[in-house]
């Protein structure tokens, strides 16, 4: 960072146009101590379980959400998320493959 500082001079700051370049973005601001939203807030906004989990803490109202990791967690998600159309019992998964192909498979 110092050899960017010499050969830029003092910045006011560093942006992107870019969504996926934010978390760097963030980063780099912090590193050069310029206004910036934290990596910590970055990260939690790109991640919508991370976000609806402190906007839960805060009081604030969130949709009915859970997150699933593994098969296992698909039938108790679909009934506290109580989906809006079809059976919760029906799901299917993308499983891929060595050849880098996928399937779709039903639950």
């Amino acid at each position: 960072m110092l050899a960017v500082l010499q050969d830029l001079g003092e910045l006011d700051g560093v942006c992107t146009f870019c969504e996926m370049a934010v978390p760097l973005v963030s980063r780099i601001a912090e590193s050069l101590g310029l206004s910036s939203n934290s990596p910590a807030a970055v990260d939690a906004a790109r991640d919508k379980h991370s976000t609806r989990a402190k906007m839960a803490a805060a009081g604030l109202p969130t949709p009915r959400n859970m997150l699933v990791q593994q098969p296992s967690d698909l039938k108790p998600a679909a009934e506290l998320v109580k989906f809006p159309a079809g059976d919760p019992t029906h799901f299917c998964c993308f499983e891929q493959n060595t050849q880098q192909k996928g399937t779709l498979r039903w639950l």
